[in-house]
């Protein structure tokens, strides 16, 4: 596998500057609802709302968290409904579905499991109605659940390693090299404010950097793959450095192996 050179720095500062592009506005921000496998969806009656988010105390939000700590391959999906003839329904829906979505993220809850949507209802109703939903987590039947490899860290946005990485991932080479039929999958996650498809990109390229180390320890590049997936699988949705760091990082899920 050749090697992916990073651009420079410089590129990254023309790509935020063209695109106007914040981490605050991709945390705040939710795709199309298009998806399925939810299972049937049932009201929220006590979720009310502030003008800055949700009305504490939220006993229904709290009740969904505790389910979602205990069912840990559990996706929720919130929808917020608002009557069409409010005005400026539609984006009042979204922030409101989107302070949901904040709520339970901010209690512990890794935030690309959970889906938020702002709809106007085709009815006329009172208020905001707050309609939620779950599904099973997919994952590749393949593979085991991925792991967070901690203290990987790359040079601002690029995917140049930090020699601070090495010692979490000689502990890889290591089980690697003690299980010589074992194979595993580098995932790559990445937050910046250059937009998505340049998030996508240096997930990739910093997957592919962990793999070049990890071969150049000895481990056969036939037994590694990777998959990046930019910024679309959020822990955290709070835009301070903190928060991002976590969503920056590098996981590898394991092959499961035929007994």
């Amino acid at each position: 596998m050749k090697k992916i050179i990073f651009t420079s720095g410089v590129l990254f500062f023309l790509l935020h500057t063209l695109c106007g592009f914040s981490v605050t506005q991709f945390l705040s921000l939710e795709t199309q609802d298009t998806l399925t496998g939810f299972g049937k969806s049932f009201v929220l009656k006590n979720v009310k709302f502030t003008a800055n988010g949700v009305q504490l105390p939220a006993s229904d939000l709290d009740k969904i968290v505790a389910k979602m700590k205990k069912e840990k391959n559990k996706e929720l999906k919130v929808v917020c409904f608002q009557s069409k003839d409010e005005n400026a329904s539609l984006e009042q829906s979204k922030r409101r579905a989107n302070a949901i979505r904040k709520y339970i993220a901010k209690k512990g809850i890794y935030a690309y499991r959970i889906h938020a949507f702002g709809k106007v209802a085709q009815e006329d109703i009172a208020g905001t109605r707050v309609e939620v939903s779950f599904r099973k987590e997919f994952t590749n039947p393949d593979y085991q659940r991925p792991m967070q490899i901690e203290n990987v860290k790359f040079s601002n946005v690029s995917d140049t390693l930090f020699a601070m990485s090495y010692p979490k991932l000689q502990r890889i080479v290591q089980v690697m090299k003690a299980k010589p039929s074992l194979e595993a999958k580098i995932i790559g996650h990445c937050v910046t404010e250059a937009g998505a498809d340049y998030n996508m990109s240096l997930s990739e390229k910093r997957a592919i950097a962990v793999i070049n180390y990890l071969v150049s320890q000895g481990v056969s590049q036939k037994r590694l793959t990777y998959k990046g997936y930019g910024d679309t699988k959020p822990i955290s949705l709070e835009p301070a450095e903190s928060s991002q760091s976590r969503n920056n990082r590098i996981e590898i899920a394991f092959k499961k192996q035929k007994p």
